[in-house]
């Protein structure tokens, strides 16, 4: 590694003019000078990473969910905590921390529509048993696609449920557009029959909060324990749900990146 400098002018040569001389430096002086750069570089990310804070959570005493997606690169399961701060938000640094507890599930994308299995899942669904987590499984519905065959593909993805387990969950967030309400009805409450046939269990419905009030009917909304996705320091406004996935910015410590965060009540 090469150092320039420049040597003041000498008698003779054109005012102004200057030349350039090299100053060799050894290894030590270059393995300093790097990890100086990569000091003022990193440290404030480091710094910023560690310190780092998400949503806050509900007051009240509930059990937590934790969303573990394919945009979580890393997940350190023997690490995995929900750690809250002095004024109730999800926090990185357990020296931040006043209240640290596991998820009391975790919940993971299995499939969707009828042939889709999400990459991560298989390896991760043992992941999580092995390290002693409660888990959950989900199928992405698909109003245009044949709600049997989904059910089967979600269940041919995930295999047989412990007793630990989650329901299986049926996450609804789409409607096509030409496809009236009750036919759209119709065909989640026919994917919703054939889960609970091939898992032996009855499944929980996630959807959106405006889908609880304004698309589906009685036999969904009152059927089955609701799972409603509402991003707001308000209670969900479908007044008998079991969960509230309320962020999707919440800090988890052991999960990279910004997580869903659920609660149980």
């Amino acid at each position: 590694m090469y150092i320039f400098a420049y040597m003041a002018k000498r008698k003779g040569r054109r005012k102004g003019r200057k030349k350039v001389r090299r100053i060799k430096v050894g290894p030590a002086a270059t393995g300093i000078a790097v990890a100086v750069l990569l000091a003022l570089v990193c440290l404030p990310l480091i710094c910023n990473r560690v310190n780092e804070r998400g949503a806050a959570v509900p007051e009240g005493s509930f059990a937590f969910v934790v969303d573990i997606s394919h945009h979580q690169k890393t997940v350190i399961w023997d690490s995995l905590a929900v750690m809250t701060d002095a004024k109730g938000r999800t926090v990185r640094s357990p020296k931040k921390a006043v209240r640290i507890r596991q998820p009391d599930y975790v919940v993971m994308k299995a499939s969707e529509g009828e042939k889709y299995r999400d990459e991560c899942f298989a390896e991760r669904w043992e992941q999580a048993a092995g390290s002693g987590f409660r888990r959950g499984a989900y199928h992405y519905f698909l109003a245009g696609k044949d709600p049997v065959r989904q059910a089967q593909n979600f269940a041919q993805t995930v295999g047989q449920l412990s007793f630990r387990d989650m329901a299986p969950v049926l996450d609804v967030e789409e409607k096509a557009a030409a496809m009236g309400r009750k036919e759209f009805n119709d065909r989640v409450l026919l994917c919703l029959q054939e889960t609970e046939r091939l898992f032996g269990r009855k499944p929980i419905v996630y959807a959106p909060d405006s889908f609880f009030n304004d698309i589906f009917d009685e036999r969904i909304s009152e059927g089955y324990d609701l799972w409603v996705a509402r991003y707001s320091d308000e209670k969900p406004l479908c007044g008998n749900w079991t969960y509230w996935q309320f962020t999707d910015k919440a800090v988890i410590y052991g999960v990279e990146g910004k997580a869903d965060l659920s609660v149980i009540r």
